[in-house]
């Protein structure tokens, strides 16, 4: 997450950076906050005349 970094760790505090930024939503139950890569859509042209 390099270009999200501020976020990552904002979020990453606990459940009460959820609710800042959600306008007070309570979440039911652990708050766990993660970073995941998905892999990108790949668009290829094999061969090109």
């Amino acid at each position: 997450m390099k270009t999200d970094h501020p976020i990552y760790l904002f979020l990453s505090t606990g459940a009460e950076a959820f609710r800042v930024l959600s306008g007070g939503q309570d979440l039911p139950g652990d708050y766990r906050f993660s970073s995941l890569t998905l892999k990108a859509v790949e668009r290829r042209i094999d061969g090109i005349l």
